[in-house]
């Protein structure tokens, strides 16, 4: 179970809302407001079917949305209406360093207006998609459509393997610090095939959050990595080892938007138990909520993170995607 790890209401309105009833012959999909008397959606989703695999709805702003609890197996995971001259549905993400609404038709810019602040402050942005009304291709206004649950938004990590380089330990007794500009230790992580199932809320997102772990297969023995070399244990490195004062081999990944402010999306890697008070973050894995629209949404592909606070407080990463390999050497 993650460190910090404590229950939270999901607060989700299922088919017992007041103003809703299923219709069997419909799928079993929710009828509100939002859809006609035959369970077909008439705002914020496709008509005639659901925008996600399993979709549940609940309150946010007085306004009933949807939250999609599964998203379907092939792309476009999320299926929200086709755009229009007037209308484009989206979410914000970061490109190039600078915010921007992504759409299915590309990213459109974001200027200060007072919903970006007010999305930010809540950190609902990393969660939510959003209907734009547009005029002369600008944005005028949003309103949020759709929760996105984070086991949905951390699926593309599930099952994958990292390979790269970490810190090695360069002092311990008083003050244990690692070496951050030397990334000498090879290490092999393997990530779980599915997500724990305890809701974490560290830090007040505000959001219902689920870690992702995975294990550093070298700890303690070789392994065969990617490109066919030999992975050697951690072990081997003695007291410079990572891992050195290490509980276990297991790490987790948690997915964090708004981190520092500024839309710092990241997602954060915690050790093992005993190797340091803090955790490192990244950008490199963190996937936007409209990512989800696309048809062809990049894949996660490397993930450099540095400990949270001072630079040798920890080990940094630099891991790669990478697939075969495994196995002893």
């Amino acid at each position: 179970m993650p460190r910090f790890a404590r229950p939270l209401a999901l607060l989700l309105l299922l088919a017992a809302c007041d103003d809703g009833a299923t219709d069997p012959d419909d799928g079993g999909r929710v009828t509100d407001a939002g859809r006609d008397d035959a369970g077909r959606q008439t705002d914020g989703g496709p008509p005639g079917g659901p925008i996600c695999a399993e979709v549940a709805r609940e309150m946010l702003d007085g306004q009933s949305i949807d939250v999609c609890l599964t998203a379907f197996e092939t792309s476009p995971r999320v299926r929200l209406p086709a755009d229009s001259a007037g209308v484009a549905y989206g979410g914000l993400a970061v490109a190039d360093e600078q915010l921007v609404f992504r759409t299915r038709a590309g990213d459109l810019p974001v200027g200060s207006e007072p919903w970006v602040a007010e999305e930010q402050s809540a950190r609902r942005y990393g969660y939510h998609l959003y209907r734009a009304s547009l005029v002369d291709g600008e944005i005028e206004s949003v309103t949020p459509v759709a929760r996105i649950d984070d086991r949905v938004l951390m699926r593309p990590l599930r099952g994958l393997t990292l390979e790269g380089v970490v810190s090695e330990r360069e002092s311990s007794g008083g003050e244990t610090r690692f070496a951050f500009e030397s990334l000498n230790a090879r290490v092999r992580i393997e990530l779980d095939a599915a997500l724990d199932e305890t809701v974490v809320d560290p830090v007040g997102t505000g959001q219902p959050r689920f870690a992702l772990y995975g294990t550093v297969v070298n700890a303690t023995a070789p392994v065969r990595a990617a490109d066919g070399s030999c992975l050697p244990a951690l072990t081997d490195l003695g007291e410079a080892n990572p891992l050195h004062d290490a509980a276990d081999a297991r790490v987790f990944l948690l997915r964090h938007p708004d981190m520092h402010g500024a839309f710092d999306d990241v997602v954060t890697l915690d050790w093992p138990a005993g190797v340091t008070s803090t955790n490192n973050m990244g950008s490199g894995l963190f996937s936007p909520t409209a990512d989800l629209l696309l048809d062809d949404p990049p894949a996660p592909s490397g993930y450099f993170s540095g400990p949270h606070g001072v630079p040798w407080g920890g080990p940094s990463a630099e891991l790669t995607v990478v697939e075969g390999g495994g196995g002893g050497c």
